[in-house]
């Protein structure tokens, strides 16, 4: 991470602070080293944490620090804010658990962006935390590892596994490609640090060097996993299970992408990469928010390319100008006040001008939420027996959890009836 990477994510949010009278100070070395991670997660954790710290500061500003230490490089982002209360620390990083409510849309949020932050820390090989005094500002501090630390990035997890909060010490191995799944998990399975695996082939090594609880993996492939394992000295249990495929969710049949909040001009830059049209490209920017609509708008300026931005802020606005206008690419915030993000996306698709329009959703909502779903079987495979005691507890604790589901007499409707006897 660069000096320019530092500014580039600083410019991108000066229009949010200079819209609320709020400073932005930097104070960056030239000469910072490389470190080993993905320049393009580690601008996203930035950008989310800035946007947080403008959100929580009313008067004074923001001071970005980077510092390169003996091992690791530190980036802090500190502001004058109200600051937060020492109770609430714990659960700061927790997905859709919002500290600060208002009623006001600058204190407006979701709960999710230092929840993401952490993740895509964490996936680098370093770790994020919190210094805060009520009343006093909040300093948020990341660090990734430079090259000399073990040399291989993920192998910072052992490091992170070490230092995590009271009570969240077990690491889970999730063997999928799709990092919504992994968030998924992680935000349903308190208690355990959720890391993802996207290939079979490098579970042995993460096991090695992580000594995860367990490993969970679709039906498809722990046979694999099970068998890689018996080869080395290592009994971990491994969970067989139907991960679900969020890319056959048929409500995203022919979305172009999802984006979840805060977006990077990265993000921006791959879906209109997409748009490949001479002449001006007509945008349409849908989102309840102000401040997202600018803040996309600013990000789509700040590309090589002529685009023509239309800006609406509920769903009925959006399907009108959207009549008017046609937008070649449509970016559609989910969650709305009337018409919702979805509903208009149907619509749109239902309007014959409209139907070719490129759909980017973005939004804070995790779709996946709702519409992916575990296909059977559920099990899992020891390399060891195990004792009547312990196998009992674990099939108490899967009985306590268990809902069966009993068919009722209009679910067998087209079943044949049975014979009656007499």
């Amino acid at each position: 991470m660069g000096p320019d990477v530092v500014r580039k994510v600083i410019d991108t949010v000066q229009p949010l602070a200079e819209r609320k009278g709020l400073t932005i100070r930097e104070e960056v070395p030239q000469d910072l080293p490389w470190v080993l991670a993905d320049s393009v997660r580690l601008r996203q954790a930035l950008l989310n944490l800035l946007t947080n710290a403008i959100r929580f500061t009313e008067r004074g500003g923001i001071t970005v620090t980077v510092r390169a230490c003996e091992h690791h490089l530190e980036i802090s982002v500190a502001d004058t804010g109200r600051g937060i209360a020492a109770e609430d620390m714990p659960r700061l990083f927790q997905e859709f658990r919002p500290l600060q409510p208002t009623a006001t849309r600058e204190g407006a949020g979701s709960g999710l962006g230092l929840s993401i932050s952490k993740h895509l820390i964490e996936l680098q090989g370093g770790r994020i935390w919190a210094e805060s005094q009520e009343g006093q500002g909040t300093t948020l501090t990341f660090s990734v590892p430079l090259p000399d630390v073990e040399v291989v990035a993920m192998d910072g997890l052992r490091r992170v596994a070490a230092t995590l909060p009271s009570g969240v010490h077990d690491i889970c191995l999730v063997v999928h490609n799709d990092p919504y799944v992994v968030r998924l998990l992680a935000r349903h399975v308190d208690g355990f640090t959720m890391v993802g695996v996207p290939e079979a082939g490098r579970v042995l090594r993460l096991v090695e060097e992580l000594h995860p609880r367990a490993v969970v993996a679709h039906c498809d492939v722990a046979p694999t996993i099970e068998a890689s394992l018996a080869r080395t000295p290592y009994d971990v249990p491994v969970i067989g299970c139907g991960l679900p495929r969020v890319s056959e969710v048929p409500e995203l049949a022919g979305v172009r992408g999802y984006l979840v909040k805060p977006v990077s001009q990265e993000m921006v830059r791959a879906m209109m990469g997409q748009e490949e049209r001479n002449g001006h490209v007509r945008v349409l920017l849908v989102d309840d928010d102000p401040d997202a609509v600018r803040l996309l708008e600013r990000m789509l300026t700040a590309l090589p390319h002529r685009y023509s931005i239309y800006k609406a802020y509920d769903g009925l606005d959006a399907l009108e100008i959207a009549q008017e206008v046609v937008p070649h690419i449509a970016f559609v915030d989910l969650v709305m006040p009337g018409l919702t993000g979805s509903e208009l996306v149907a619509k749109l698709r239902e309007l014959p001008p409209t139907r070719d329009t490129a759909i980017v959703i973005v939004s804070a909502q995790d779709w996946a939420e709702q519409e992916a779903t575990f296909d059977p079987p559920l099990y899992v495979a020891f390399r060891r027996g195990v004792g009547m005691a312990e196998g009992a507890s674990y099939l108490k604790s899967l009985l306590e959890v268990l809902s069966p589901r009993y068919l009722g007499g209009e679910a067998l409707a087209g079943s044949p009836s049975p014979t009656p006897r007499g």
